[in-house]
């Protein structure tokens, strides 16, 4: 990551970070992932034509019920990002 500000002058800074998202239940988790998650649309859209989507709608599935923090019928569940901020000295 160094390397793409590498002669720029800017000086990153990174911080690994975790979110918590918590969901009604794990099949609400996975519901609103199948309709606004980015990646898991465009895999959606790619794989039913092919009949291939219930395979990963299955595993998708068992890891929002296996990997969730379970409370009152609720599922948590905490992702991990990088933030990079950087700034040219004065």
């Amino acid at each position: 990551m160094r390397g793409l500000f590498e002669g720029t002058g800017v000086e990153p800074e990174f911080r690994h970070e975790t979110v918590a998202m918590t969901f009604d239940s794990p099949e609400a988790a996975l519901a609103l992932y199948e309709e606004k998650m980015g990646p898991i649309v465009m895999a959606k859209a790619a794989l039913q034509p092919q009949r291939k989507w219930q395979a990963l709608h299955d595993d998708l599935a068992a890891f929002f019920r296996d990997n969730s923090e379970h409370t009152d019928g609720q599922a948590t569940t905490r992702a991990e990002y990088l933030t990079v901020t950087g700034g040219k000295p004065a």
